[in-house]
């Protein structure tokens, strides 16, 4: 592990419904309450191929939703959908005192998409400053079809780089996400030795494997809070 710096402890948060804005708040306060520092929230996904495999970014549908439905090809098709809940995440974050980053649930299949959804990022957050990198998360899409959930360890380890470095060309701190099942199987981790490493391992004393930061639980419970959330060890500050 890279334990030059001290250890904060931190959550990540994916979509809520509209309806649970509330809960989401209190789950911002009683974090920090918890002594919680951080928190990582989903900047954006891309959905599961249902068609003909077109993969669309449409910043106009982006600027009309506010990011909260960033494109839509108007067919169900792979619909790029931004975290529709992350304005109000974000915002909730910041005014309950915690440090903030972001991840994009990357369904990417070569550069060029991997860019574009660093791009959108970078649209999402509109200059706002981070604390924390923007990650690439590349795991299983918990479906049948997730348009790359077939990718081999060369192409998912290009399309991590070029992610990365194009965080990087709009002015953020790039990181991979991944478990370290993935970091082992299903990308190269020593091609990405020069980003920020966030690895998922749960029911261990720590990360097996070198990271910046290690989420070690799904199911962790803080007071104040009603519901289970993700629970993670930064160990750069």
């Amino acid at each position: 592990m890279r334990l030059d710096a001290r250890i904060d402890k931190g959550i990540d948060h994916i979509h809520q419904q509209h309806n649970q804005a509330e809960n989401q708040t209190q789950q911002k306060h009683a974090a920090h309450d918890d002594g919680i520092i951080a928190a990582v929230d989903r900047a954006g996904h891309v959905a599961a191929d249902t068609g003909d495999g077109e993969h669309v970014l449409d910043d106009d549908r982006a600027a009309e939703h506010h990011a909260h439905a960033v494109a839509d090809d108007g067919d169900n098709r792979n619909q790029r959908i931004g975290q529709r809940m992350f304005e109000q995440h974000f915002t909730n974050a910041r005014n309950a005192g915690l440090k903030v980053g972001v991840y994009f649930f990357s369904q990417a299949v070569n550069e060029n998409e991997a860019r574009e959804e660093a791009q959108g990022c970078a649209y999402v957050l509109n200059g706002r400053k981070l604390d924390y990198p923007i990650y690439f998360d590349t795991e299983a899409s918990g479906g049948s079809n997730g348009r790359a959930d077939g990718l081999g360890v060369e192409d998912r380890t290009k399309c991590a780089i070029a992610f990365c470095e194009e965080v990087k060309a709009q002015g953020y701190q790039p990181g991979v996400y991944a478990s370290t099942l993935w970091f082992r199987k299903r990308i190269d981790l020593n091609r990405l030795k020069s980003y920020s490493i966030w690895n998922a391992h749960y029911n261990v004393a720590g990360s097996p494997i070198a990271c910046d930061m290690w989420q070690g639980t799904c199911t962790a419970r803080i007071p104040g809070y009603g519901g289970q959330i993700d629970v993670n060890i930064s160990y750069v500050g």
